[in-house]
């Protein structure tokens, strides 16, 4: 924690969507540069509420992580409070009343009135500021870097392309002022490749989510990843068959959890014996809490068959009440009772048969139950009810055994197919069993991808779905011919594909697990060849191809990420057509680029293609990059603070109260006051 200078040195504070950078305008660099994300504590103390930036200790890994910001604007003010209450207590301003500093501060290009009035709010009535200028980032790395001379071309007439965590802005200058009218955003940036990147590992790695940190992510995405000068070409450079996907490939290694190292180290005999007789003694306990499960579960399951089979003879006891029960019961008919009365004795018989309970006929009385009715007093028409119910329960049981009979018999006579199989050619039947188990684990694979893409708001089929949805909403009841053509119930079909995947995963992972227990039983090298076959170290590896190019290639093309928007090249091409001929050809002798998303390796030389491309032949396209995208935000906002207009361009504390906190200084670097739509 450093002491501040003497008053009245402004502040600097570059608060960006990534990343923060603050520190006196009279030093050259900033004093703090931390991640943009606070960590709060489940019980806050009166030192520490929150861990903020990355200075993390292991307990606040674990916390989950919250930015002010959302697609690059600020709306989380009590995140932004904890973020600037850090700001200034770094830089040494902690047991102050109040920040007696002038500020100035960054936000994006066309920054909502919401965004600024809550920061404003913060400054003016919570830390005490003097004053506050508002300057936009992109526009001071502009500035900072015409004042340097690395551009022969001046500032009265460029194009700003800003690539940032959450968005890349294009904005054209014209005689020195941002042309508001015209400029353009793009839902693309940093923060994009790095969600991109994040999914397709762990998709690609499921056994390594928790080990997929957005730390990690960002680190692989900075070292590995590129903008090819032309995607296409470069995807089949990574194609299987290819020559160069090898040395085009990247091992990560990740870092090894402490117990795997441990259980790397081969075990004892002493330690093996323990284990096996552990894992036995765990299978007995769960064998008979399984047993006492399904004892539970046969008691019911014959209490609703007592109960379903005296309704069923109620019908012919007194119809009357037959038809009141069924109708309390919620059963259409008698075949729906009876198909009840089927499916319960299925369960009970397979429960008793399987864990070997007696099972014996009631008593029936067949004198009794072939006498009329008329001939029956109240005492023998119940037990006449009785006995109904005891003989339809005891058919349906004797029925149900039969058939749970034939298909035991059935699956024996398939194992011992199945054996004979194995005998007659053990290497061919585990062949077949590998490729059983090989084709299983493709369907899951592709399977889990589809799902993801049913999930995922922002896919063709997502909204594929809600379109039909609006369509059958906005159907009015009076002209509704839906179902007249066959093919109008092919919506239904549409919506409804998810239940028809889940039954048959459900189905293929009972397969699947039939099929592994079967190779570990009889396949002495399949264990070793699943797990054994790769060291542990081999095993916590990620392996970078195609991944390299696709995360980056979202900027320029939003789909890859199911961003429904134009890239950066129809961006800029739109940008253009709205000026004559003569300014397109200024503009593009003057294309500014900054953001730390532009940092990307590669990116530059592709912009220089997809530029070149859109303008004729013999136009001049100069495109130059900041000195530093990262920092120079933060090196112009110094500049201004130094220069004679601070003063002019801040809004101060009587203004903020006399005003509102709604008002703005327009000035060259900052943004346009928009006045609120009016209400509707």
């Amino acid at each position: 924690v450093a002491s501040p200078p003497s008053l009245p040195t402004p502040i600097v504070i570059d608060c960006g969507s990534f990343n923060c950078r603050a520190g006196w305008s009279s030093e050259a660099e900033p004093q703090l540069d931390f991640r943009s994300e606070v960590r709060k504590l489940k019980k806050p103390t009166k030192q520490q509420s929150a861990h903020v930036g990355w200075y993390l200790t292991e307990d606040a890994l674990r916390l989950s992580s919250r930015s002010p910001f959302d697609q690059g604007m600020m709306f989380n003010p009590d995140i932004l409070e904890e973020v600037l209450s850090w700001t200034f207590y770094r830089l040494g301003l902690q047991g102050q009343p109040s920040v007696a500093h002038p500020l100035v501060y960054t936000e994006p290009y066309c920054n909502t009135n919401y965004s600024r009035r809550y920061t404003s709010e913060l400054l003016f009535e919570c830390y005490g500021v003097p004053s506050v200028c508002y300057a936009v980032d992109s526009l001071c790395s502009f500035d900072y870097n015409t004042r340097l001379g690395v551009n022969d071309y001046g500032s009265e007439k460029a194009l700003i392309l800003s690539s940032q965590h959450h968005a890349t802005y294009l904005v054209p200058i014209l005689a020195g002022v941002p042309d508001s009218k015209n400029a353009c955003r793009i839902d693309a940036g940093g923060e994009t490749a790095a969600g991109l990147l994040s999914g397709i590992l762990r998709m690609k790695y499921p056994e390594h989510r928790g080990a997929l940190s957005g730390a990690l992510v960002e680190g692989l995405k900075e070292q590995h990843s590129y903008v090819p000068l032309d995607y296409d070409a470069e995807l089949e450079r990574y194609l299987p068959n290819s020559a160069e996907v090898a040395k085009l490939t990247r091992g990560i290694q990740l870092p090894l959890p402490k117990k795997a190292v441990a259980a790397a180290a081969p075990p004892t005999a002493a330690e093996l014996e323990k284990r096996a007789n552990d894992k036995r003694e765990q299978m007995r306990k769960l064998h008979d809490i399984q047993r006492l499960q399904r004892l539970a579960k046969l008691e019911e399951d014959e209490r609703a068959l007592n109960s379903i089979a005296e309704l069923v003879a109620l019908h012919q006891i007194n119809k009357k009440s037959f038809k009141a029960e069924l109708q309390a019961r919620e059963l259409k008919d008698l075949k729906a009772a009876e198909k009840e009365l089927k499916l319960l004795a299925i369960c009970v018989v397979r429960t008793k048969e399987r864990d070997g309970v007696a099972d014996e006929d009631k008593p029936v009385d067949e004198a009794l139950v072939r006498k009329d009715n008329s001939q029956l007093s109240a005492a023998k028409l119940r037990q006449k009810h009785q006995s109904i119910a005891n003989q339809l329960k005891n058919e349906a049981k004797a029925k149900a055994r039969e058939v749970y009979r034939r298909q035991h018999a059935r699956r024996q006579a398939q194992k011992e197919k199945e054996k004979e199989r194995r005998l007659a050619d053990p290497e061919a039947w585990l062949e077949g069993l590998r490729k059983q188990r090989e084709e299983l684990l493709r369907k899951e694979e592709k399977r889990e991808m589809d799902k993801s893409v049913w999930n995922s708001r922002r896919s063709a089929s997502t909204q594929n779905r809600l379109k039909l949805l609006n369509v059958a909403a906005d159907t009015k009841a009076s002209d509704d011919n839906f179902g007249a053509d066959d093919g109008d119930w092919d919506v239904y079909l549409d919506m409804a594909v998810e239940e028809g995947r889940s039954t048959g995963s459900a189905k293929d992972r009972q397969t699947l697990q039939r099929l592994e227990k079967l190779l570990t039983k009889h396949d002495p090298e399949y264990m070793q060849k699943v797990t054994q076959g790769l060291s542990i170290e081999a095993q916590h590896q990620l392996f970078l191809g195609v991944e390299r190019i696709r995360p980056s290639e979202c900027i320029f093309q939003p789909t890859l990420a199911g961003i429904e928007q134009m890239g950066l090249r129809e961006a800029v091409a739109s940008v253009l057509s709205k000026y004559p001929s003569p300014l397109q050809h200024d503009l593009m002798k003057n294309v500014f680029v900054t953001g730390g998303a532009s940092r990307t390796r590669g990116f530059l030389p592709r912009l220089r293609a997809e530029l070149q491309s859109i303008r004729p032949s013999e136009s001049v396209v100069n495109v130059w990059h900041a000195r530093d995208p990262s920092l120079d935000a933060w090196h112009g906002a110094r500049q201004w603070a130094v220069g004679e207009e601070l003063a002019a361009s801040s809004v101060t504390r009587r203004q903020y109260y006399d005003m509102g906190a709604d008002y703005l200084v327009e000035h060259r670097l900052g943004n346009a006051y928009l006045p609120p739509l009016p209400p509707a």
